[in-house]
């Protein structure tokens, strides 16, 4: 009966090991985009919001999203339900390392509306370009959109960015 839970002890320990860099990382601002100009100081910031613009950098990710839009598909045979609508959001990558490889996952994110319910990508009705896994080297960029069904009703208030699915490590961006 202890083979299981070895076994199960050994697994979560493997997945403990198997981080991203964003463990016990500092989640920093590292410029502010003004008037089409970014500032070039790096400030700490207290807390996990930030806004539309702002660079973020969450262990050795940048992140950023840059706009919040609705979304029509022009596809007749992918359409939302009657009640939903389709909102993107377009979020930037850039892996400022100069030594490691990092992935964009659009499943790293998430959104929650005005009543509080949250929201997962939905790649079947995607706004092009649409963002998806790609691998960035060394000082690579990507930038794309990332589509969610929500109710016409409601309205996006944050975008939450978690890279890990064992580590809690995640910044949230207000929408508004």
């Amino acid at each position: 009966m202890k083979q299981p839970t070895i076994i199960i002890a050994a697994t979560a320990l493997l997945f403990a090991s198997c981080g991203d860099g964003t463990e016990g990382t500092p989640v920093e601002k590292t410029g502010t985009t003004v008037n089409n100009s970014t500032a070039t100081t790096t400030e700490k910031k207290q807390g996990l919001n930030f806004k539309t613009g702002e660079d973020v950098k969450l262990g050795d990710f940048v992140i950023k999203v840059n706009k919040v839009q609705d979304f029509t598909s022009n596809d007749e045979f992918m359409q939302p339900e009657k009640d939903m609508k389709l909102v993107a959001i377009e979020v930037e990558y850039n892996n400022p390392t100069g030594d490691k490889q990092l992935n964009s996952n659009p499943f790293d994110w998430s959104v929650s509306d005005n009543e509080g319910y949250s929201y997962e990508y939905d790649a079947m009705m995607a706004k092009e370009p649409i963002l998806d896994g790609k691998t960035l080297n060394p000082g690579g960029k990507v930038k794309g959109w990332l589509t969610f069904k929500i109710p016409k009703a409601n309205r996006l208030t944050k975008a939450q960015f978690k890279p890990d699915f064992i580590d809690n490590a995640n910044v949230e961006f207000d929408l508004q």
